[in-house]
C-alpha cells in the first residue's frame, strides 16, 4: 500500500472543489510557504521578499493549471506551457534562495 498516494486522494476527496483555483493539493504548499514567508520576516529579513515572489508564483501557476482545460481549446495558446514555465520559475526561485539565505558554516 502506498500511503503517501492514498494521502494526496484522501485530500483530494475532502477538498475537491473548494481549494482556491480547484487545486487542492496546492493548499498544503500555500500554507508552508506563506508560514515561511512569515517566518523569514520575522528572522532573517532579506529572504522574505524572495519568499513572497515564490508564493506569488506559485498562486499564478495554480491559476494557469486550472486555466489550462477551459482556456487552451478556445484560444489555441499553450497555458499549459505557461504553467510548467511558471514552476520552472518558482523552482529557480527557491534553489536562489536557498543558495543565497542559507546560514553560514
Amino acid at each position: 500500500m502506498n500511503h503517501g498516494r492514498s494521502a494526496d486522494r484522501w485530500f483530494e476527496t475532502r477538498a475537491p472543489g473548494s481549494a482556491p483555483f480547484g487545486r487542492a493539493m496546492n493548499l498544503p504548499t500555500l500554507v508552508l510557504f506563506l508560514l515561511a514567508a512569515i517566518g523569514f520576516l520575522m528572522r532573517l529579513r532579506e529572504a522574505f521578499w524572495p519568499m513572497l515572489w515564490a508564493l506569488a508564483i506559485l498562486l499564478a501557476s495554480s491559476a494557469a493549471g486550472m486555466a489550462d482545460a477551459p482556456i487552451c481549446p478556445q484560444l489555441g495558446l499553450a497555458t499549459h506551457a505557461v504553467w510548467h514555465l511558471l514552476d520552472a520559475l518558482l523552482l529557480y526561485l527557491l534553489l536562489r534562495l536557498a543558495v543565497l539565505h542559507a546560514p553560514k558554516r
